[in-house]
């Protein structure tokens, strides 16, 4: 399937539109591209293979990763697996359980670099709307200051 770049008009809250061409990682409207688990899991995942126990523990500790039950993280990771964007297989340990270890495909880089470009586009347009902002300096807005203001905005 092809990678369509995401374009200065894709949604912040949807995820990018490189990520729905390979197999709809996320369903449309879903949330805004750093709320989203598959992003995260996906550069954890670029970073080295891991078990989903090693993947939670990672995401814990990252302050700006969203919060992901268990159950949430396995059925992301099952669902990427099934897309082609990560792969898995049992690992036997000497001592412990077999563990399910992810790797992440060729397909689940391109992926990756979607998302990444879609944060970058949107960081960039609220970089530009705050921009816009601070010209208007910190004054407190007076009602109904706005010369087409209506009784709506007036409120």
């Amino acid at each position: 399937m092809s990678l369509r770049t995401p374009s200065a008009n894709d949604s912040l809250a949807t995820e990018p539109a490189g990520c729905r061409g390979l197999a709809q990682p996320c369903e449309p409207g879903a949330g805004r591209a750093l709320s989203r688990l598959e992003p995260w899991l996906l550069l954890l995942l670029a970073e080295r293979p891991a078990h989903g126990y090693d993947l939670g523990e990672r995401l814990h500790v990252l302050p700006a990763a969203p919060d992901a039950d268990r159950g949430h993280l396995y059925r992301t990771l099952r669902r990427l697996e099934e897309q082609g964007l990560v792969t898995s297989e049992w690992q036997t340990q000497q001592a412990g359980p077999a563990r399910h270890t992810y790797t992440l495909t060729p397909q689940g880089l391109r992926a990756l670099d979607a998302w990444c470009d879609h944060i970058r586009a949107a960081r960039s347009r609220l970089e530009a709307f705050l921009e816009r902002r601070e010209k208007l300096g910190r004054t407190p807005a007076t009602p109904g200051a706005h010369a087409g203001a209506t009784s709506r905005e007036t409120r």
